[in-house]
């Protein structure tokens, strides 16, 4: 074994690389899961291997010092987004050499439940004001005077427009939320499809498909003998 060198602490090594999980997982700013995220590792690293002063070997200390992943479309974002914005959302999966807490999974169906809920039991709320306003009255055996007229229309015109309101705006946020899903979902699925197709490609012209003809040239040959 190589004979390990004093580590100085401004040694390090970058790198990334594309993993392929066995299932899809949640991913920190992406509203889809990706089982093909681009991993980018930082470890400490040491100079090992000494035979001049301009030629020797760098090795990793492992685990990584620092682990991210990016889902493909945060990946291309990230190259090509200098100097624009805070910067774009990725997965810190290792810090310090330690594993990180897991993503927690969005459940938009469930958001969509609370927000509904939420606006459902405001309206209820707002109901229940009204009839008990009324059965006060009622109760009393007097004759509504104009204050009261005018602060019983004001409920059921506030409670109206609330309900009215908050119907519209939950259907422009789910309109909005799916469009904005389905977008990044072709995103993801297309980035996907072309990192899988350079890997098959690259595959084929380094070995399978080195001495076979392609399927066109096989067609043409065929017709040329019929």
């Amino acid at each position: 074994m190589a004979d390990k060198h004093e580590r100085k602490d401004y040694m390090a090594t970058i790198s990334w690389s594309r993993l392929m999980c066995g299932a899809p997982q949640p991913m920190f700013g992406s509203e889809i899961k990706t089982d093909s995220p681009i991993c980018i590792r930082i470890c400490k690293a040491y100079i090992s291997d000494y035979s001049s002063a301009t030629d020797y070997r760098v090795s990793s200390e492992t685990p990584a010092m620092l682990e991210v992943e990016l889902t493909p479309v945060q990946w291309a974002e990230f190259l090509t987004s200098g100097n624009m914005g805070d910067g774009v959302p990725c997965t810190i999966t290792r810090l310090d050499g330690k594993r990180t807490s897991p993503v927690e999974s969005r459940n938009i169906a469930k958001e969509y439940d609370d927000f509904i809920k939420e606006k459902f039991d405001n309206f209820q709320g707002r109901i229940k004001d009204t009839e008990k306003m009324v059965k006060d009255i009622l109760e009393s055996g007097k004759s509504m005077n104009k204050t009261q007229m005018k602060e019983l229309l004001h409920q059921l015109e506030f409670t109206r427009n609330n309900t009215v309101d908050g119907i519209n705006y939950a259907k422009d946020r789910f309109r909005e939320d799916m469009a904005k899903l389905v977008a990044k979902s072709k995103a993801e699925v297309n980035a996907y499809a072309e990192l899988r197709l350079s890997a098959l490609g690259a595959k084929f012209l380094m070995n399978d498909g080195s001495d076979a003809p392609a399927p066109q040239l096989v067609e043409i040959a065929n017709d040329d003998k019929n």
